[in-house]
């Protein structure tokens, strides 16, 4: 079955152009900025709250687990169209949604240098160069937290624990058939008042 687009009616499906990061590949670009810029193998940077929890990294070792605690959105969003614009699908003209997004990355750092490694990613956010990838994916850095040592069971083991709380704000952008209007005609009636109104919309080139 064909998607819906506004000349059909029903509910309308972002167009897959270029969907923002989520779930877990979300975590994942984090991961990658964590090992970066603390210098930490990527191996030892996990998303925590994994339902099959892994192995623990060996005695000895520095490792992090991160999550994205909170997302909130701006209240209200941006509704643009794009008109004569015939897009991939066949759509001919198009509405893209804008909103901005303020996320929070939780990180915790574990082992011998978790003090270190936290104070070098709390650092390490304010060069510009180690933000180019945030940048690229259209994230911008707001602010860091403090450090706190909160020691952590794991596994029936308690670890040291240091956890740092970083904020990120992003653009969302998404895509809508919305179709432009190709033509209008109706009757007007006393006053303002519309009794017909009739409208096609333009799909297809």
């Amino acid at each position: 079955m064909p998607p819906n687009d506004s000349s059909t009616g029903g509910y309308l499906a972002p167009l897959p152009i270029t969907p923002p990061l989520e779930d877990a590949a979300l975590v994942d670009f984090f991961g990658t900025i964590v090992a970066g810029i603390t210098g930490l193998d990527a191996n030892s940077v996990f998303p925590a709250w994994q339902q099959d929890m892994p192995n623990l990294p060996a005695v000895g070792t520095t490792w992090a687990a991160i999550r994205i605690s909170d997302r909130v959105g701006d209240p209200y969003a941006a509704e643009i169209h794009n008109p004569g614009v015939t897009d991939p699908a066949g759509f001919q003209g198009s509405d893209t949604i804008l909103r901005q997004e303020v996320l929070t990355l939780e990180c915790s750092f574990y082992g011998p240098a978790a003090d270190g490694a936290a104070a070098l990613f709390r650092d390490g956010l304010s060069v510009a160069q180690n933000r180019e990838a945030m940048r690229a994916a259209n994230f911008g850095f707001l602010s860091v937290g403090q450090i706190q040592a909160i020691p952590s069971l794991v596994k029936e083991k308690w670890l040291y624990r240091t956890v740092l709380t970083a904020t990120f704000r992003r653009q969302i952008e998404r895509t809508y058939p919305v179709l432009d209007l190709k033509s209008a005609a109706g009757t007007v009636g006393n006053g303002a008042m519309i009794d017909a109104f009739d409208t096609t919309l333009v799909k297809g080139a």
